[in-house]
């Protein structure tokens, strides 16, 4: 096991430690990510993205914390970028965690496609890392992390 590895596992260990005596979801936030910006993460981001049939849920709740970049935010929402966001829909079909710089083929995508991955590039976010959580009722939950 590389040494990046046993360090990631013991910051995990000392999260869930950390999760035993927490008395706030805030506690437990900056927690997780005073142990996860050593790797790189800046920022975490959770929401449902889709119902039980895989369809985008519109307007859902997304939860995020660490440091969002800001560049990216304002053009993704301001430009709307997300009405042409391949990843997002990777997201909702992927069944397993992935990479999604590596999973999306961009010479593949059209043009507005291909132009939220130049908007990304541009703030600095050439890859990251999401994991589809299936919930109980079938909605899916798709946590993000940004390096």
């Amino acid at each position: 096991m590389s040494t990046e590895r046993v360090r990631l596992a013991e910051s995990l260990l000392s999260f869930f430690e950390l999760s035993c005596s927490a008395l706030s979801e805030t506690e437990l936030r900056q927690g997780l990510m005073e142990r996860l910006e050593p790797h790189g993460i800046m920022h975490v981001s959770a929401g449902i993205t889709a119902d039980r049939n895989r369809v985008v849920k519109l307007g859902s709740q997304h939860r995020g914390f660490g440091k969002i970049n800001m560049a990216w935010a304002e053009g993704y929402f301001g430009q709307r970028l997300f009405m042409n966001d391949p990843i997002l829909v990777h997201s909702i079909r992927a069944e397993r965690a992935n990479y999604w710089d590596r999973a999306i083929d961009i010479k593949k995508l059209k043009k507005p496609e291909q132009a939220v991955f130049s908007m990304a590039a541009s703030c600095g976010l050439r890859d990251g890392f999401l994991v589809p959580l299936p919930l109980f009722n079938g909605d899916v939950m798709v946590v993000s992390f940004q390096e």
